[in-house]
């Protein structure tokens, strides 16, 4: 496991490079200008002059080079050296800027990064939570009351876009439903909100139920379904029929030898599923105005700025290797009889 592990970690380093290669290409031959935010009056001199000093008019190769210098050795040393206050000589080095606000790229996503964990981390354990139980009662009941309205549940969540879910929830819970004029939830999610006492607590979990509610639907939907379809297919096999014939309890047929042998895909479908709902959630976080990565995405392409969206692609991509990564090894501790030779 240790030597699979170790290869797989080398192996990921040429596969980040060249999805790097790729992500950068792909961003930085879209018809984007960095002076273009900029006002109109400023002479053509001035916008030559910026551009110089962004290093927008070098090389493809420059520039891509600059790019991974400043995500792989710069930003990693500005971030130590604020987290443990190291001196590892950053001052003066020139760091990933944005071409819309001129401030650092990373600043930009460690300020969103807590809105993003508090929204979309939440979805996706309240998800996972709530499917597990789901698959498996709906699998061992099957045909049941429950998987029928198990099954009708995971369809509308598969079926029903979060752009439209989420505005259904508002209209019930912002405008419909009322207490003495005063609306059950907030339509607006507050970034600035801070939690400091009970009274807070409570406005903060009010204001995360809407949209951890709208993820976390799509999220059971499919966990729920993958758990389903793979304990059915461990139910029927001839191990299951020798545990209970040698008189072993029902639950502990269900619960440790079934569900460890079904939760093999499941695990995939979770591991894989961390890095990209985060992708899901710009449509949420645009919906309930959530001050988050979704957001700040969404808004570095309306506004053509290069370095954040190459910036927010790749620590996807990174995230989606990482966790493929974790995934496979997973597979080795729920199943002894995998081994990687």
């Amino acid at each position: 496991m240790f030597t699979f592990t170790l290869r797989r970690l080398i192996l990921t380093i040429p596969t980040l490079l060249f999805i790097s290669f790729v992500i950068f290409m792909i961003v930085k031959l879209s018809p984007s200008d960095p002076t273009g935010n900029l006002p109109l009056t400023i002479p053509p001199e001035v916008r030559e002059q910026i551009r110089e000093a962004l290093g927008a008019n070098d090389t493809l190769l420059v520039q891509y080079g600059r790019w991974l210098e400043q995500f792989f050795w710069i930003e990693p040393r500005v971030y130590l050296e604020r987290t443990f206050g190291w001196d590892l000589g950053t001052e003066g080095e020139i760091r990933l800027l944005s071409y819309q606000t001129r401030s650092p790229v990373m600043d930009l996503i460690m300020q969103r990064m807590p809105q993003t964990l508090w929204v979309v981390g939440v979805a996706y354990l309240v998800g996972i939570a709530i499917a597990l139980p789901i698959g498996v009662i709906s699998a061992y009941r099957q045909y049941s009351v429950f998987d029928q309205v198990g099954t009708f549940v995971s369809m509308v969540g598969f079926s029903v876009p979060p752009f439209f879910s989420g505005v259904v929830v508002i209209v019930i819970f912002s405008v419909l439903i009322s207490t003495d004029s005063v609306f059950w939830l907030p339509s607006v999610y507050d970034t600035t909100h801070q939690v400091t006492d009970w009274e807070s607590f409570k406005y903060q979990f009010r204001q995360m139920i809407m949209p951890v509610m709208v993820l976390a639907l799509q999220i059971t939907a499919q966990i729920s379904r993958f758990t389903r379809a793979s304990m059915l297919d461990n139910l029927n096999q001839d191990y299951v029929r020798t545990a209970r014939a040698k008189g072993v309890r029902e639950r502990t047929v269900v619960l440790l030898h079934v569900l460890r042998n079904s939760m093999i895909p499941v695990v995939t479908v979770i591991a894989l599923g961390i890095p990209s709902i985060f992708g899901g959630a710009i449509i949420t976080e645009q919906v309930f105005k959530v001050n988050g990565l979704g957001q700040l995405l969404i808004i570095a392409i309306q506004g053509g700025d290069v370095p954040t969206v190459q910036t927010l692609t790749f620590i996807f991509a990174i995230l989606i290797v990482l966790f493929n990564l974790i995934a496979d090894v997973l597979y080795g501790i729920l199943d002894p009889r995998i081994r990687y030779d």
